[in-house]
């Protein structure tokens, strides 16, 4: 009888080359020597932690207190994610309120300019009428004062 070299558990050999009491124990044993990684055996302090079926690895050995600060560790962040989304979402609400108000107190701005150039463009044609109406009155006095001095007796 000889122990596993992978699992340790007794079998019997086929013959004096063999090392792993089965296939599926030397190609453990493989893996473990080409990728450094613990694959294999349960015990009642390990836990079987499945990885990506891409890996050339699909198992990984943690300890019981290592998976339980790793799941913990997947809730934290998790939770780290939904806060993250909440947030986004509050800041694009708040980003388009500001939006929203920048727009409406540019029409007011653009409103009032244009409500000032009319009330200014008014205000010019009503002095220049004045300059005008004034502008006649001096040239009908001046020719009021000429007509006046010819026909005043000498």
């Amino acid at each position: 009888m000889n122990n596993c070299l992978n699992c340790g558990t007794r079998y019997t050999p086929q013959n004096e080359q063999h090392k792993y009491c089965t296939q599926k124990c030397r190609v453990e044993a493989f893996h473990k020597r080409k990728t450094g990684v613990l694959t294999g055996v349960l015990t009642d302090r390990v836990t079987e932690y499945q990885t990506h079926s891409k890996t050339a690895l699909n198992t990984i050995i943690l300890a019981k207190d290592d998976y339980d600060e790793l799941q913990s560790r997947v809730v934290q962040a998790e939770s780290w994610n939904d806060t993250k989304d909440e947030l986004i979402y509050q800041h694009k609400s708040t980003i388009t309120h500001w939006q929203q108000m920048c727009e409406f107190w540019k029409s007011k701005y653009e409103e009032l300019l244009k409500k000032n150039a009319e009330e200014r463009l008014e205000q010019e044609t009503k002095h220049r009428q004045e300059l005008s109406n004034l502008k006649e009155e001096l040239n009908s006095s001046k020719i009021f004062e000429k007509v006046a001095s010819i026909l005043q007796p000498r």
